[in-house]
């Protein structure tokens, strides 16, 4: 152990700034992959939890397969059969649009339309609360009993977020629907009010829009913003004791084509699809990243190897093992790996909170309107500690295997002839140039396969065999 930590700080202490780079290389790879896991973690997080609130007690759900919805039939359907009319407590239909605010390109507005009496059972995050002013409420303020506000059909109930010093409760609303503009008033708040619950507003695929979610009666909705005879969703609570599967089955057959019923389990695959291609190819960038820490560490260490041959050949004479030689390169280069981790780790949780602080959850992606979410970064950091330790060991192994070569090669130099050596010879071997031009090639061909399971895995691969090939083919190339 002494004679490690002697060999060790006197590599570092010979060569700080080398060394340094090779822990800085490690760090990054570690840190921008634990910081993609985070604030996908966090965007899922806040984005599901958005999905949940307006979800409400919801068991099922009848959606539409197409942005027009589905015909509002199918809500007479469902209590026309006796067999699914008997498993229903409650079936609220639902009208959803998207609309951009006149004068205000900044926001993206999403209306649900909703029957209030129906959906304060089941999703009450969407029944208005109407107010005669900013800040006084009605005498009768309770969303369980009829309001007349709730029923004008240009009555709109938004998030206080959309309140502000020039648009206050009982101003008008101008909005752009399909290019036609059309007045509504701002009637007043919503009951359950979360910020997460923006989550669930409409993504903007430049990032730039702020969502904010605001619910009217579901007439005034279907009127007034053209989807008279249509719905979006109905969202369903069972009666207890009702099997869900088999009340999904009788429902199932009495839809038409474009329409199908979901569960929660369903909403949350479809949430982790949505941002799996970014998430993929931002952690490919984190692993690539590593791959260059470990190829620095190889550097790093092929060069200090070659610094010292005298000296570890006299540490066989003395009767040192080949494999307390491979031993010693390894454990330098773990060590980079183990403060390239750590220092890796406390930069990723930084470089989350900056990225949810600034860019959102979809880091500026547009896949989560809304998401510069609040969740707390360090409690998801210590409840979930299996990704902390994962890229931590990630780091260690890269610098393990950048280490690995040139511990080997150390091993078999003959103590005799590195004794002799001045250290002219740095040579520690290298790859055949078949075999990078061979890499390349490969790489080639991968990049023209098709997608598998709709990511480029393929393209994955041709991109570490470049970057492989790239590596075996520079010694020659300065030869």
């Amino acid at each position: 152990m002494t004679l490690f930590g002697w060999l060790a700080w006197g590599e570092w202490r010979s060569q700080p700034v080398r060394n340094a780079l090779s822990v800085v290389a490690i760090a990054i790879g570690v840190a921008l992959g634990f910081a993609v896991h985070l604030v996908n973690a966090v965007a899922l997080d806040s984005f599901t939890g958005g999905l949940n609130k307006v979800r409400g007690s919801a068991d099922l759900q009848i959606v539409g397969s197409s942005g027009r919805g589905f015909d509002e039939e199918v809500f007479a359907r469902l209590h026309a059969d006796a067999s699914v009319a008997a498993s229903i407590a409650v079936a609220s239909p639902i009208v959803v649009r998207d609309v951009v605010p006149t004068g205000d390109p900044g926001i993206a507005l999403r209306i649900t339309g909703a029957d209030f009496l129906r959906a304060a059972r089941v999703t009450p995050a969407l029944v208005g609360r109407p107010r005669t002013g900013p800040d006084q409420a009605t005498a009768d303020d309770s969303p369980a009993s009829p309001v007349n506000g709730w029923f004008d059909a240009d009555a709109i109930f938004v998030a206080s977020s959309l309140l502000d010093a020039t648009r206050r409760v009982g101003d008008p609303l101008d909005v752009l629907v399909d290019g036609r503009a059309l007045r509504l008033r701002i009637a007043g708040t919503l009951v359950e009010e979360d910020d997460d619950a923006q989550a669930s507003s409409p993504a903007n695929p430049t990032g730039s829009r702020r969502g904010v979610h605001a619910s009217m009666d579901i007439g005034g909705a279907q009127w007034k913003l053209d989807r008279l005879g249509r719905l979006t969703r109905i969202d369903l609570r069972l009666v207890e004791g009702a099997d869900p599967v088999t009340v999904r089955a009788e429902i199932t057959a009495l839809l038409p084509p474009d329409a199908q019923v979901v569960t929660a389990a369903d909403d949350a695959a479809r949430t982790g699809d949505l941002s799996r291609a970014y998430r993929v190819n931002l952690d490919m960038l984190a692993l690539m990243a590593l791959f260059t820490g470990a190829f620095l560490v190889y550097s790093t260490q092929s060069l200090a190897v070659a610094r010292r041959r005298a000296q570890l050949a006299l540490l066989r004479v003395i009767g040192v093992t080949r494999g307390r030689v491979v031993g010693q390169v390894l454990a330098e280069g773990a060590l980079q790996g183990i403060v390239g981790g750590a220092l890796g780790l406390v930069a990723g949780i930084a470089f989350a909170a900056v990225a949810l602080r600034f860019l959102g959850g979809d880091l500026g992606g547009g896949f989560f309107a809304a998401s510069k979410s609040r969740v707390d970064l360090h409690r998801l950091v210590f409840a979930a500690p299996d990704a902390a330790v994962l890229f931590f060991v990630l780091g260690l192994v890269a610098a393990l295997v950048g280490s690995f070569f040139p511990a080997r090669a150390a091993a078999r130099a003959a103590p005799a002839v590195a004794l002799k050596s001045a250290g002219g010879d740095a040579s520690l071997g290298r790859a055949s140039p078949w075999l990078a031009l061979a890499m390349i090639v490969v790489a080639t061909l991968f990049a023209r396969l098709p997608a598998i399971a709709g990511l480029p895995l393929a393209g994955y691969v041709a991109m570490l065999l470049l970057l492989f090939g790239g590596i075996a083919a520079m010694p020659s190339i300065v030869q």
